[in-house]
């Protein structure tokens, strides 16, 4: 009888196995339907959010584009608004000068520059050194001499020919 026993509880141990076997297979797949169900639920959830996400991108591309080109025409406006009259008065306010302008360039075509007598008793003076200008103001007047220093003072100011015409006014008066 005692292996009838054994061989009873050994078969009863084996049907508490399958049973315990088959229940968690049960629970098994519950929880591996559950996850599969949790996946397909976050699934959507990122789909709907990366959807949505796109939408919106999209959207904000669309309206980005519209109001550039809208700060473009206005940009555009803007520019023919201020751009005419600035350059009316510009034209208005330039115009004397470039007929000033005009005027010497003509003149200059007339006569070179280099060939207008300054006024000054030396002959080619702003060409000239402080050395040959100091032997060409030796038999000068007291008026040519303060012609050439008050030249000197507006142009090249150079302090030893100033000087120099400075002691030969005051050697004169």
């Amino acid at each position: 009888m005692e292996t009838f026993g054994t061989e009873k509880a050994n078969r009863a141990a084996e049907a508490f196995v399958e049973r315990t076997a088959d229940s968690y297979k049960v629970v098994l797949d519950h929880m591996i339907g559950l996850q599969d169900r949790n996946v397909q639920y976050v699934r959507g959830l990122f789909e709907g959010f990366a959807s949505e996400v796109r939408h919106q991108v999209n959207a904000n591309r669309v309206i980005t584009r519209e109001l550039v080109e809208r700060a473009e025409e206005q940009r555009d406006t803007l520019r023919a608004v201020v751009e005419e009259p600035l350059h009316a008065y510009w034209n208005l306010a330039f115009t004397p000068l470039s007929y000033y302008k005009e005027g010497i360039e003509q003149a200059e075509r007339v006569t070179p520059v280099s060939d207008i007598n300054t006024g000054l008793p030396i002959a080619n003076y702003d060409e000239l050194n402080v050395g040959e200008i100091s032997q060409k103001i030796d038999n000068l007047s007291v008026e040519d001499l303060r012609k050439v220093r008050a030249y000197e003072k507006g142009h090249k100011n150079r302090d030893t020919l100033v000087e120099q015409i400075d002691r030969k006014i005051k050697a004169a008066s």
